[in-house]
């Protein structure tokens, strides 16, 4: 029997490394998204960027999550209001960085629906000139 109990606690300690993993996880996606919040202006690459850190944060919090539920089954009923404020403080966080990624994403089509039209090609400019030459040859 003691052997049992002691196998729970290193279960349940083992749980608290691994979401403390992804806790530091998250921590790391909130710091490249103030460096993101921080640019001027994004290039192609940073929208695919932001992009994986989206599902990043996404994975991060569904592990969070399911270590978090292991560890509430196991505890004992003085410790679960801590554990739920641990939850609690979590979700919040999570859910700032949701919006916070909106507003990058936001940010990013408003640069984009504000960037000039491309330039035509050489290519297709040349083929309007030559359809010019010819409408006036007509």
């Amino acid at each position: 029997m003691g052997d049992d109990k002691k196998d729970v606690a290193m279960d349940i300690a083992n749980a608290k490394r691994r979401r403390g993993v992804a806790r530091g996880s998250i921590t790391r996606i909130e710091t490249r998204i103030a460096q993101f919040e921080g640019k001027m202006k994004f290039t192609a690459s940073d929208r695919l960027t932001i992009q994986r850190l989206q599902q990043k944060l996404e994975s991060s919090s569904t592990e969070f999550k399911t270590l978090h539920l292991f560890v509430m089954e196991h505890v004992e009923d003085e410790a679960r209001a801590a554990e739920q404020a641990d939850l609690d403080d979590h979700e919040n966080k999570v859910t700032e960085l949701e919006d916070r990624f909106d507003q990058l994403c936001a940010r990013f089509e408003d640069e984009r629906a504000s960037a000039p039209a491309a330039e035509p090609s050489v290519h297709l400019q040349r083929r309007v000139d030559d359809l010019m030459a010819e409408v006036k040859d007509i």
